[in-house]
């Protein structure tokens, strides 16, 4: 790269724009030509860098994220330090009043995007070159201003008397001024009164605070502390305000008065009014404003003039292709002649009223085209005064607003359509700004929470004092995970709406919206009032657990009703069997009292008719022959001798079946179906009595040991013949267990009575009283563990089909439990044996067995 080839330095340019590509773009497009490139995406930042070290021009984007453009041009032009730096404009906003804004903030030049290349350099040589020129300009004022200054102090030095200095000062038409350090007046010349209203000696002794405008007053304070530090200050601009209140445009020139020791003691300088100016200024702005709207943008928007009574003086292209006619027709008739007859007396009222200056100079109304077409167009209606302020004619920029009204009418359309809908499914939408956690929401979620739609949003603190306090921690807990971990959420909590007292249930759908960055700055949601569906699932899971109740009920119903089932036929069994065996032994009973009664008379007549015999063989010692015949045929002898045998083999027969007939009596004891005291023994007795048969196994098989040990039991009260009922129960049981084990059987029956206090509270929570325990123990197969807690349940058995029913021990636990208020237990290790234990009281408690009530019966039936 030779030195010919590397481009000449022109200035600093500073852009300042959001978008990388166009900052990218600017960046080699300008660097190429010799500029110094800066590059800013923000306008907090732009200020920041502006105001340490100054650019020679700006390029400005109006549209950014956290200021915009327009309000960086306004700070920039607000300070001394920037408002000479030109700026330019560099948008894709391409509407007339986005242009005209642009120049209002201070703007010298607006490029709109996309640009031409050789446009922008064109226009930023033009502004650098105006920079250049207006800096030398005022350095030259400077030096003039200074020469000025010397001059004069020389010729206050040579003045000779004080009368021709005061004649000079007092004959100014500019303002002479002097203040102390503490920013008093100290000398005023007399054309202050002219200037502010006020006469010196009212100036006097009053500081210059009092008469600056708040919008100046901060950057004049900063001047006067500059100037105290030895600084002067030429052809600066401010505004003061006079006696009246209005404002007043002046040029300062200020310096600092200094003793003999170089100690500033004060401030004097000069003051020019030069509000005509300003206003000169304003009007050619204006003036060149009005031009740019009529060459540069004559293609898109209508523009015409018109005098107060409607009468049009100019017209565009524009507006003369909108309506298809030239120029020539068009003016010297009345442009509103040309709308529509319904919106003409509406434009004529305003008409009045904006040449009145009584009505803001925007207005929309309705336009036809040449076409038919009815096209919607915003105007920017702008006065033309004369010197007396009156309205000679009006500039009017209309701008097609058809597609943005069509589209603002859709989107009317469709916010209505979505708070119908939102109401319709009581559902709303809302969104959390979370850096300043400002939070918006839809009409719906207003009435969600017991507002008026029209209610100001709550604040994130208020919000939370709607949330009801069970779910408020989870609530702020799941806001905080969505914003740090920016993943979406779901959850449900309570609200308690204002002015009122029913909690409602929300079901709330958050999910974050990110930046560029992909940093979470918004949260948005939606909230589902679910309370009649909560109320709904609440009143099914009620419905459910009543549902459940009833079945638990039908099924204790039913496991009553077999119990009771099962009890009746056990107890018409046994009952049935009871009256077989009563009916028997009274049958065999008198056949064999009648055998018993009559072999003591036989025994008689036998011995009787053997001492006959033995008289005969005394008194006769030598028998016939006959007669000894038949004496041996018949062993007379031993007859004689088992005769006595045979009755006492009777005798103990006769005996035996009485012994049978008293058992089978005592196990049915049909005549004790109430409470009566018994002697537990004599049941136990009865019913072995009875089993005697199963204890003596046929074959080769060891007869079954049945050994007992009976405790001092006293008489028990109780239904005697059930309780046999259950011993037979189980001790049939238990010889059914030895005869499928292959050990000898042994059955070990043991009683006691057992003190009260001694054993554990029955279940039953009846109170205590002395028990007499009965255990029967067998050696057989036992009962496995997972069989045990089934064994007193109705029709359960372990026997094969047709050997049991299953009703056998769940019949003796009632009759256990209900029927005696004690005890049924069973212990059994597989392989080993088996004990059932039975307690009773000695004396019966008082309790009333259970009825099945009426509900129940209905519900039996219901089942049935």
């Amino acid at each position: 790269m030779t030195l010919e080839s590397i481009p000449l330095y022109k200035g600093t340019i500073l852009t300042i724009d959001d978008t990388p590509d166009n900052l990218h773009l600017l960046t080699e497009m300008l660097s190429a030509q010799g500029y110094k490139i800066r590059i800013i995406p923000n306008g907090r930042l732009a200020l920041k860098s502006i105001a340490n070290n100054p650019p020679d021009l700006i390029l400005l984007d109006i549209i950014m994220p956290d200021m915009d453009g327009y309000q960086v041009c306004q700070q920039l032009k607000a300070s001394p330090k920037t408002q000479n730096i030109p700026v330019i404009f560099l948008s894709g906003l391409n509407e007339t009043f986005d242009k005209v804004k642009a120049f209002e903030v201070g703007g010298v030049d607006y490029i709109t995007k996309p640009f031409q290349v050789q446009e922008v350099l064109a226009r930023v040589e033009s502004q650098l070159r105006l920079q250049r020129l207006q800096k030398q300009l005022t350095e030259q004022n400077i030096q003039l201003q200074q020469e000025i200054q010397e001059r004069q102090q020389v010729e206050i030095a040579l003045s000779e008397s004080e009368k021709k200095y005061r004649h000079l000062v007092e004959a100014s038409q500019d303002l002479i001024w002097s203040i102390n350090q503490d920013g008093t007046y100290t000398f005023v010349n007399p054309i202050v009164h002219h200037l502010y209203g006020y006469s010196p000696e009212e100036m006097l002794g009053r500081s210059f605070t009092e008469f600056l405008s708040p919008e100046r007053r901060e950057a004049d304070i900063n001047l006067f502390e500059r100037l105290l530090q030895g600084q002067s200050v030429f052809q600066y601009e401010t505004t003061h305000l006079t006696k009246a209140g209005e404002p007043i445009q002046l040029l300062l020139n200020a310096i600092a008065v200094v003793d003999d020791q170089g100690q500033v003691v004060g401030i004097t300088g000069t003051a020019s009014d030069i509000t005509e100016r300003q206003q000169a200024q304003e009007a050619l702005r204006l003036s060149e404003i009005r031009y740019r709207e009529l060459v540069e943008f004559q293609e898109q928007v209508l523009v015409c003039r018109w005098k107060p009574d409607t009468t049009l003086t100019f017209v565009n292209q524009s507006y003369c292709r909108f309506f298809a006619k030239s120029q020539t027709e068009l003016i010297g008739t009345k442009y509103v002649d040309l709308l529509p007859d319904f919106i003409e007396d509406q434009i004529s009222d305003f008409v009045k009223l904006l040449v009145n200056h009584e009505c803001p100079e925007t207005s929309e109304h309705i336009m036809i085209s040449h076409q038919g077409k009815l096209h919607w167009f915003k105007w920017k209606d702008q006065p033309i005064l004369d010197e007396q302020g009156q309205v000679i004619e009006v500039q009017s920029f209309g701008i097609d607003i058809t597609t943005r009204k069509q589209a603002e009418e859709k989107l009317r359309l469709s916010e209505e359509n979505l708070a119908q809908a939102q109401r319709i499914a009581h559902i709303g939408n809302w969104e959390f700004d979370v850096i300043t956690n400002q939070i918006i929401w839809s009409a719906e979620l207003f009435r969600i929470f017991g507002l008026e739609p029209n209610h100001t949003e709550p604040t994130y603190q208020q919000l939370l004092d709607f949330i009801h306090p069970d779910d408020c921690s989870e609530f702020e807990e799941t806001v905080k995970q969505a914003i740090e971990q920016g993943l979406c959420y779901e959850l449900d909590f309570q609200i308690v709406p204002k002015n009122r007292t029913t909690v409602r249930h929300l079901e709330v759908r958050i999910e974050p919206i990110f930046d560029q960055h992909h940093r979470v700055i918004k949260l948005f949601g939606t909230a589902l009032d679910i309370t009649q569906r909560q109320k709904a699932e609440t009143a099914l899971r009620q419905s459910e657990a009543r549902e459940r109740e009833r079945a638990h009920q039908l099924q204790r119903t039913l496991e009553e009703l077999k119990r009771t089932q099962s009890q009746l036929v056990q107890t018409a069994k046994m009952s049935s069997l009871g009256q077989m065996i009563a009916g028997i032994a009274h049958e065999i009973n008198n056949p064999v009292s009648f055998i018993v009664g009559n072999l003591t008379i036989g025994r008689q007549y036998f011995n009787d008719l053997l001492r006959l015999i033995n008289i005969y063989q005394e008194t006769y010692p030598n028998p016939s022959s006959s007669i000894q015949d038949i004496a041996e045929a018949i062993d007379l002898q031993f007859i004689q001798e088992d005769w006595h045998k045979l009755l006492n083999s009777i005798q103990e027969g006769s005996e035996r079946i009485h012994q049978i007939i008293l058992s089978l009596k005592n196990f049915s004891r049909l005549d004790e179906a109430d409470l009566k005291s018994v002697d537990i023994h004599q049941g136990i007795d009865s019913t072995l009595f009875i089993l005697q048969h199963r204890l003596k196994s046929p074959g080769n098989r060891q007869e079954i040991q049945v050994i007992k040990e009976y405790g001092q039991l006293p008489p028990v009260t109780c239904y005697a013949n059930q309780l046999n009922q259950v011993f037979m129960n189980i001790l049939v049981n238990a010889l059914d267990a030895i005869e499928s084990h292959s050990s000898p059987g042994v059955i070990r029956i043991s009683t006691e009575v057992a003190d009260a206090h001694q054993q554990p509270p029955p279940k039953n929570g009846n109170q205590q009283t002395d028990v007499v325990i009965i255990r029967i123990t067998d050696n057989g197969i036992g009962i496995s563990e997972e069989v045990q807690p089934q064994i007193f349940d109705p029709f359960f058995t372990t026997k094969p089909v047709g050997s049991g029913t299953g009703l056998g021990l769940s019949i003796s636990y009632q009759i256990i439990v209900e029927k005696h208020q004690g005890q049924l237990s069973c212990l059994s290790t597989p392989g080993e044996g088996t004990t059932f234990m039975i307690e009773i009281p000695i004396k019966p408690r008082s309790q009333q067995p259970r009825k099945i009530s009426l509900n129940d019966m209905d519900l039996a039936k219901e089942i049935s």
